[in-house]
């Protein structure tokens, strides 16, 4: 029997909430409208003349805002709408700094406080739109990126800072998760580059110097990299994971089930790393 009560309450609260919100945004439309009504009328225009260019002015913004919230309703694109508000939003900023101005190179405090709110009304429509449209579609927000307190900032700048990249760049949401792989990242070792001997470091053979191999001997074949390292990136941390992983992926193996599988037991890949850890486990399978 308290339901009804209780959903009269919701929805008083809900229309306090955009009362709230909206309230100052129609006071600083009204007050810039009255300041561009001023200046005309400083212009010599007569008064129902400046009444309605002021409200032109302020009417086409508001045409356009509201042209702009359909289109995001409807799932369009709002940026024609929105380009033509902040448009009229800029001409009428204009006026307002102008009239209360000495000129344009000596701003006044009447032409900068009234232009701002010109300026401030469009900027908190555009915001109440965004949050209203990010409320309407939570589903396509970004994962929300772990936070480090000031602490780890203060005395681990370089971890977490490294931490804050990798969750960025490997979708990690647990603040333990992106910490763990930067460590391991800051504690891995540089990859050993593959030393290629140049032709002059080579011993010259000359007629007076044969070669020491037997002609029949054959030449030795090349021996593969090493299935931890391919092309030079070192992914030796992950290879066991990567070998259990595809193990239990049998015949299903592919690569973003690899790399799933990976991050699902608590480890990050990314970057060249990806390509590199599924040419190894291929390589091993072979």
């Amino acid at each position: 029997m308290t339901l009804a009560p209780q959903s009269a309450n919701g929805r008083t609260l809900a229309i306090a909430r955009e009362a709230l919100i909206a309230a100052p945004i129609l006071i600083a439309t009204l007050s810039a409208w009255w300041f561009q009504f001023e200046a005309l009328r400083a212009a010599a225009q007569p008064v129902l003349l400046a009444a309605m260019v002021a409200t032109a002015l302020e009417s086409l913004g508001l045409s356009m805002a509201g042209l702009a919230h359909k289109a995001r309703t409807a799932d369009d694109s709002p940026t024609l709408y929105r380009a033509g508000m902040w448009t009229i939003v800029l001409i009428a900023a204009a006026v307002n700094y102008r009239h209360g101005s000495a000129d344009w190179t000596q701003p006044g405090l009447n032409g900068i406080v009234f232009a701002a709110l010109s300026l401030g009304s469009a900027t908190g429509w555009e915001l109440r739109e965004r949050q209203a449209h990010r409320q309407r579609h939570p589903d396509r927000l970004p994962p929300q990126r772990p936070r480090f307190g000031y602490a780890r900032w203060i005395r681990f700048p370089r971890t977490t800072a490294r931490a804050t990249s990798l969750a960025i760049r490997d979708h990690i949401t647990d603040p333990n998760t992106a910490w763990l792989a930067a460590l391991a990242g800051l504690q891995q070792p540089h990859a050993p580059r593959q030393s290629h001997q140049s032709q002059n470091d080579l011993p010259p053979t000359t007629p007076d110097q044969p070669s020491t191999r037997p002609e029949s001997e054959p030449e030795p074949p090349l021996a593969p990299p090493p299935a931890q390292e391919v092309n030079s990136i070192d992914v030796s941390d992950l290879l066991p994971v990567a070998q259990r992983v595809a193990a239990e992926l049998g015949q299903r193996l592919s690569r973003d089930r690899l790399l799933d599988g990976i991050r699902a037991h608590g480890h990050s890949v990314g970057g060249r790393r990806r390509a590199a850890i599924y040419d190894a486990v291929r390589t091993d399978q072979a």
